[in-house]
């Protein structure tokens, strides 16, 4: 049997690098982290509901359905409905408490339940909190909805599915919310706008934090990569190059970006912005078409969608509600 010293020796020699491209990393299941969960688990497991100490196990999990910053999402059986459904466990905390996502699906769930229909926007089913080793987590049960972030998902995606999503968040604009108003810090780089990109740089001093004018951006950047299968913008280089490229596309910066535009007149077409936009999306359709991709009337139309949402200045975009 080997030695006891040398096993606790080789375990402090041991480094995890992780692999969290295909799962989340295994040192987030600590203090305050992650929620262990094995499929087949039926949760909330008995006597550890802290939202609803009588709250009996309803979800049978079946398979993870993905990860990120701040949760983990599975596929499970609703025992009671007989449906399928998401369960989002979210990090632990030291005490039960409800977070600002809840608060805004719940207040939309009874909105919905007097309009009647889903308007684009994902139904919240149930949430509770479940004491784990790693503290309290919050527990969001939803309808499944198919991930973007997949490429065989992005290549069915009918022109229907496009026009929910626009339909979404104006319902929420409707309503007074920023889609990415309360997870920016978790947005993918290749849809943050100028606005909110510049902000960061310049710590504060030029730009704005995510408003609904930014949703209007991601969705055009969103909405292009589900038609191309390609980022409108690339998110390689420096958020400094991240910026040049989105102006690139976007037009003139506002007046209150003033080293913005300092840099700007001192370039030409070929430094930091084109002093003509139209030129820009040239050469971005230039790269695109090909046998496979010919021009068509249709694509020209979905172009002059997204220029109306890729706009540098915030105040320019056309509002959600104009879109959809």
């Amino acid at each position: 049997m080997p030695d006891k010293n040398c096993l606790v020796g080789q375990l402090e020699q041991f480094v995890y690098t992780g692999d969290e491209l295909r799962c989340e990393a295994l040192t987030k299941y600590s203090r305050y982290g992650l929620h262990p969960i094995r499929l087949g688990d039926i949760l909330p497991k008995l006597a550890t509901c802290v939202s609803d100490p009588a709250k009996k196990p309803r979800y049978r999990v079946m398979l993870k359905l993905g990860f990120g910053a701040f949760a983990t999402v599975w596929l499970a059986r609703d025992l009671v409905e007989e449906r399928y459904v998401a369960v989002k466990v979210c990090l632990g905390s030291d005490t039960p408490h409800v977070s600002r996502e809840t608060e805004i699906l719940s207040d939309l769930r009874k909105i919905l339940l007097e309009k009647d229909g889903d308007q684009g926007v994902i139904q919240l089913f149930d949430v509770f909190t479940i004491q784990g080793p790693n503290g309290c987590h919050e527990c969001l049960v939803t309808e499944v909805i198919s991930p973007l972030s997949d490429p065989d998902v992005r290549r069915q995606c009918s022109s229907g599915a496009i026009r929910q999503i626009v339909q979404g968040i104006a319902f929420l604009h409707e309503h007074g919310i920023a889609h990415g108003g309360t997870i920016s810090g978790a947005v993918p780089n290749a849809i943050r706008p100028p606005e909110v990109v510049i902000h960061e740089i310049y710590r504060g001093e030029v730009g704005s934090i995510w408003g609904k004018a930014a949703d209007i951006w991601a969705v055009g950047c969103t909405l292009y990569h589900i038609k191309s299968g390609n980022e409108l913008i690339s998110t390689w280089g420096s958020p400094n190059g991240h910026l040049v490229r989105a102006i690139q596309l976007g037009g003139p910066p506002p007046k209150t970006w003033p080293e913005i535009r300092e840099k700007r007149d001192r370039h030409d077409g070929n430094g930091l912005v084109s002093s003509d936009r139209s030129r820009a999306w040239e050469a971005r359709e230039a790269n695109r078409r090909s046998s496979r991709h010919p021009h068509d009337e249709e694509r020209d139309v979905f172009l002059d969608l997204i220029k109306k949402m890729i706009v540098t200045d915030p105040d320019e975009r056309s509002p959600m509600a104009k879109i959809s």
